[in-house]
């Protein structure tokens, strides 16, 4: 029953025509926002680009879409 409402939910948000709030933010680990990117409606095939001032280590990036949260580990090494 969860993978069901899940991937319903997903397909929800994939074929939305009308505008919803959407953005991505970047986050340090101690939680400080560094940057944040609103998102278009082709959010699946979307990239960000990442500061080029940031230094290796361990960040995350926040996806938000019509309230519902992702948050993805990301680790920038030079």
């Amino acid at each position: 029953l969860h993978t069901a409402y899940r991937r319903q939910r997903q397909m929800c948000i994939r074929d939305r025509t009308s505008d919803v709030p959407a953005y991505c933010e970047l986050y340090d680990m101690q939680g400080r926002v560094i940057q944040r990117n609103p998102l278009n409606k082709s959010i699946l095939n979307q990239s960000i680009s990442l500061p080029a001032n940031m230094v290796d280590g361990e960040y995350f990036v926040r996806f938000v879409i019509d309230n519902v949260i992702v948050d993805k580990p990301i680790i920038v090494r030079h």
